[in-house]
């Protein structure tokens, strides 16, 4: 998926968005957070072509409609900061399960 992103975005900047970050099996899932001191890093890019890029993702992410309801993940629009302090709306990637039984890394 790095070289499908490669070929249809550009990098930005290295960005957070506040969340916090728990352990599926053996992979990251994040939420959201309404605490301001909860932060998760990570990189933001341009899309150069969101009609290929963005079914490519969400297939990736299994949240398209050949997968099973509720999907693991739901991309939707957050508030991102930026490295500079400065903030845009970016197309995020957030768990979408209970994670009362999950471990916070």
């Amino acid at each position: 998926m790095s070289r499908v992103l490669a070929d249809y975005s550009v990098y930005v900047d290295d960005a957070s968005i506040q969340a916090v970050l728990y352990e599926v099996d053996a992979y990251p899932c994040a939420i959201e957070s309404t605490n301001s001191n909860d932060k998760v890093a990570g990189e933001l890019y341009k899309i150069l072509d969101s009609e290929t890029l963005l079914p490519l993702l969400d297939e990736y992410e299994e949240c398209t409609e050949q997968f099973p309801k509720p999907h693991e993940y739901i991309r939707k629009p957050l508030l991102i900061t930026l490295t500079d302090g400065n903030y845009v709306i970016a197309w995020v990637y957030v768990y979408n399960h209970d994670v009362s039984q999950l471990q916070r890394i």
